[in-house]
């Protein structure tokens, strides 16, 4: 035969139950308490990166031709920098042709600027070509500083951007015009 229980009397449920809510609620307040805490830590922590941290600058270049691109051995510049070399790429099957002229521009709130050149100056309209004959590189120096450009470049990120043309030695009448274009940051 079984035992027979008693059942615990109201005020005994009552009390059992109150002591585990309590017991609860601290938890969960604790919980709350070091959660806050530790949003705020990692609010704080964030807000001085932004301020002190200088996060690391990744160089890109953008062209309108797949297989032609441009590159730079270093990708970070002091100020007063008047000159950049950048080794222009062609791993393409057409014949590569670009000049001296290029825009200079600044990025600003997320968007691009031009930098304005002297009014008085001028770029020789001389032509460099890369064959299509497998990778064939050429390092090409820009002029940043005077007389192109009247004072320094301001900290800041710059890019370069030039327009070549491409054209199938076999076809001439395949002659296109692309731009190209590679950023750069000078602090």
């Amino acid at each position: 035969m079984m035992p027979l229980r008693v059942a615990p009397s109201q005020g005994e449920t009552a009390k059992h139950r109150g002591g585990a809510m309590k017991k609860d609620i601290e938890l969960r307040a604790r919980l709350i308490h070091w959660g806050a805490i530790a949003f705020f830590l990692f609010t704080i922590a964030w807000y001085l990166l932004q301020f002190f941290g200088d996060s690391p600058f990744e160089q890109s270049y953008v062209s309108e031709l797949p297989g032609v691109s441009l590159r730079m051995e270093q990708a970070i510049f002091p100020q007063g920098t008047a000159e950049i070399a950048v080794t222009w790429v062609n791993d393409t099957r057409y014949l590569v042709m670009f000049g001296e002229r290029f825009y200079l521009e600044r990025r600003v709130d997320g968007g691009w600027e031009s930098v304005p050149f002297q009014e008085d100056t001028y770029v020789l309209l001389i032509a460099h070509s890369l064959d299509p004959a497998g990778i064939t590189e050429r390092v090409h120096v820009y002029n940043l500083g005077f007389p192109l450009v009247e004072t320094p470049l301001k900290r800041g990120i710059y890019r370069i951007v030039a327009e070549f043309g491409a054209s199938d030695r076999r076809l001439p009448a395949t002659w296109r015009n692309y731009s190209i274009s590679i950023d750069f940051k000078i602090e």
